[in-house]
């Protein structure tokens, strides 16, 4: 691993840069999304139709300024459950010609999702 500290709970290393790569993940994570180390290898695989996505950009942005950042996401389990989760995204400090990567520690939402076609009148 190329974690040196104890990753937080529910937490991922990526790169800070298209295609933003997988560089670990928390066992917690792994589990709870229901990934494995192999499965799991780029961010994008936790985005789709429901996420918002201008909430996805948000994340792509703050991950290739270097910035830190808290946002409420909705993301896709591996067989494509639902979670919403708090996610925030930290820059990682970074040694001269290393990649730029970023932490990201996801608290998800104990409560399932459920999402209904709007009706006529929402839209």
């Amino acid at each position: 691993r190329i974690w040196q500290k104890p990753m937080a709970l529910h937490g991922l290393v990526v790169t800070a840069g298209h295609p933003f790569r997988i560089l670990d993940a928390s066992d917690e994570w792994l589990s709870l999304w229901r990934h494995t180390r192999d499965s799991f290898t780029f961010l994008g695989q936790i985005v789709g139709e429901a996420t918002c996505q201008r909430t996805a950009e948000l994340l792509r942005t703050t991950l290739q300024e270097g910035k830190t950042a808290a946002f409420r996401m909705l993301t896709y389990t591996r067989d494509g459950t639902l979670i919403l989760a708090d996610v925030e995204a930290r820059p990682c400090a970074q040694e001269a010609g290393d990649e730029r990567r970023a932490t990201l520690r996801f608290v998800p939402d104990a409560r399932p999702v459920h999402l209904t076609p709007p009706t006529p009148a929402d839209t």
